[in-house]
């Protein structure tokens, strides 16, 4: 059976707990891998990478008032991209919106995660569908991802991982070159209800459509949409 490492600061311990237990009542097992002082993030993070399958880490306020150094971030990086094409650290925004994740640690904030306005329930539930999708691997080949999926990533996905400078590039020019308006209108053209994507502003509405169409294995769609509609643009 899968086991969860929970990864989070003491100050968010109340909903670190919320979270245990209604995965707990799912029938997912946790590991309890709260930071505390002194400890080091790249080293909790990779023993909870030896001691279970994926590792949860929440990301709040609290948990960059840490001020970690930026070679934690580094490491972190660079362990996620061991387990490239494997969904195994799962990020939840706490209270906390991508733009400062973004300041913060622009590696964390460049792996998407879901946020925790999203609500308790579903939280549990992508968690359960990415552990279960992670289950043999005769079987998680053959699962289509669903409509509403924050990180899974499945085998038909692999083959379309994209550069981090493209995704960046992509970030940076949707954000530039297109008003919220007009955003909406390529959600439109994209098949996407602009509304459900998260976060309030145009930067994280653009970060979560990002996001949304990378883990579809539809990034190349998108790409090729926005080219037609800006050829001027360097995408």
């Amino acid at each position: 059976m899968s086991k969860l490492y929970i990864s989070y600061v003491s100050r968010d311990k109340e909903f670190a707990q919320a979270l245990t237990d209604a995965l707990n009542q799912k029938g997912i097992q946790t590991i309890d891998g709260r930071l505390g002082l002194g400890d080091s993030l790249s080293v909790s993070i990779r023993n909870g990478l030896q001691q279970a399958s994926h590792v949860v880490l929440v990301l709040s306020q609290g948990f960059f008032d840490k001020s970690w150094p930026r070679f934690e971030f580094e490491e972190l990086d660079k362990l996620d991209r061991a387990f490239e094409g494997d969904t195994k650290l799962l990020p939840i925004w706490h209270e906390i919106d991508p733009q400062k994740v973004s300041y913060f640690a622009p590696e964390l904030a460049q792996r998407m995660g879901v946020s925790t306005q999203m609500g308790l329930d579903i939280i549990v539930e992508e968690i359960a569908d990415v552990v279960q999708d992670s289950q043999p691997a005769s079987l998680a080949s053959e699962t289509v991802p669903t409509q509403k999926g924050y990180f899974q990533d499945t085998s038909a996905q692999k083959s379309i991982a994209s550069p981090q400078n493209v995704l960046i590039a992509l970030r940076e020019n949707l954000n530039a070159y297109y008003s919220e308006s007009e955003l909406r209108s390529l959600c439109f053209d994209l098949g996407i209800e602009y509304e459900h994507l998260g976060g309030r502003s145009k930067p994280e509405k653009v970060l979560d459509l990002i996001g949304f169409m990378q883990r579809r294995g539809r990034l190349e769609q998108l790409v090729d949409l926005v080219r037609q509609q800006r050829p001027h643009s360097s995408w």
